[in-house]
């Protein structure tokens, strides 16, 4: 009898554990669409004033491209890693048509997020932002054991001390303060958080959505529907 109670408490205990492991994970990879209403989150929002983000974000791309892809990233976040392979492979697909923007939103609850923000920004300085980027995502695990500018050679930073000087240079955070705060103007609590011309997914899109947005505006039609949206969202789209 002692027995089965050990076996089925040993199987409470598996059954509580992978779901308080699913809960994390859910958290970590896509906090953004949490809601306490689950058929808003699912809605799309269009945000009016998205052309403005390019002062604030890491531009790359054609200027004149018009698809616009807007990521808030964390380079500690292991979502953002993940999704970064499909933001290169619609890029590399659509060169002419794709232009994407990068928002620093490092998160709290990453002891190394700051840090590895402040080393993006002075990669960036050199013309490096898309190397130190790939890096830092293929070498997450080794933030904290070394230094960053052992990260900036390994992304070609030609000059290690003007990196070194550019990460005690205060003037080095400007960006990342203006990114955090349009995160928090948005109400956005994740990374990545995804804004295809204007419109936001409550869930990163998939480089099939990506595609069919990239088409649909192509031929001059907006990313989702006006039908499907809410008031607020028709208001801010027929403003904009």
């Amino acid at each position: 009898m002692r027995g089965t109670l050990d076996s089925i408490a040993t199987a409470l205990l598996v059954a509580c554990a992978l779901c308080v492991t699913a809960l994390a994970v859910r958290r970590e990879f896509f906090p953004s669409s949490r809601a306490s209403n689950a058929s808003n989150a699912d809605k799309p929002r269009y945000i009016a004033s998205w052309r403005s983000f390019d002062s604030v974000g890491i531009v790359t791309g054609s200027s004149t491209a018009p698809v616009r892809i807007t990521e808030f990233v964390d380079y500690e976040c292991p979502a953002c890693r993940a999704y970064s392979s499909v933001l290169s492979e619609i890029a590399q697909r659509h060169p002419d048509q794709v232009s994407e923007v990068f928002v620093h939103f490092p998160l709290q609850m990453h002891r190394f997020s700051q840090q590895a923000a402040r080393a993006v920004e002075c990669a960036t300085q050199q013309g490096r932002f898309q190397a130190m980027r790939d890096r830092l995502f293929a070498q997450q695990d080794s933030f904290g054991l070394k230094p960053w500018v052992a990260y900036a050679a390994a992304a070609g930073v030609s000059d290690s001390n003007r990196f070194a000087s550019c990460l005690k240079d205060s003037a080095s955070v400007a960006r990342i303060i203006r990114g955090s705060k349009l995160a928090e103007t948005l109400d956005l609590n994740g990374t990545p958080t995804v804004i295809v011309n204007g419109w936001m997914y409550s869930t990163p899109p998939t480089l099939s959505e990506l595609e069919a947005d990239a088409s649909r505006i192509a031929s001059g039609k907006p990313v989702f529907d006006s039908a499907t949206l809410g008031k607020e969202e028709r208001t801010a789209l027929h403003k904009d």
